[in-house]
């Protein structure tokens, strides 16, 4: 369980933690045009996934975030430290899938507004192995 000293995540029911990088809070309500959320930590840095944009976790005796709602968005953040490998590409078949490089989206916690690196690891890989493979028939 993530924040078990964070008693005020307590009694929240309707935002939740996906692993220890993710919290997701989405709109329940018709008509909303903006959400409150608790963002848990002690002074840590969450990105909104989409825009980057930064919020800070805060003491117990702060308010909620006010976060704007429009309709074509879920509220998904990412806490500062983590690396998330995803795919950006889709594809229809799995062979395809398979082709399609991943990326390291890196995030990091240090004192910098905002580092993000896009890393393709696939492509580093299929270089090295390529390597490998003419390194060991060599020798």
């Amino acid at each position: 369980m993530e924040y078990p000293e964070d008693e005020r995540t307590f009694e929240i029911q309707d935002q939740y933690l996906i692993g220890s990088s993710f919290l997701v809070k989405p709109v329940t309500k018709d008509k909303v045009e903006s959400i409150e959320i608790y963002f848990p930590g002690n002074k840590e840095k969450w990105y909104d996934y989409e825009t980057f944009e930064v919020f800070e976790s805060f003491d117990v005796t702060q308010k909620l975030a006010k976060i704007p709602t429009p309709l074509d968005k879920l509220p998904v953040f990412v806490k500062s430290g983590s690396i998330i490998p995803k795919k950006e590409e889709t594809a229809l078949t799995t062979l395809r899938m398979k082709e399609n490089p991943f990326h390291l989206l890196i995030i990091l916690d240090s004192e910098v507004k905002f580092i993000l690196f896009y890393f393709i690891l696939f492509y580093l890989l299929r270089h090295f192995f390529f390597f490998l493979i003419i390194a060991i028939c060599i020798w």
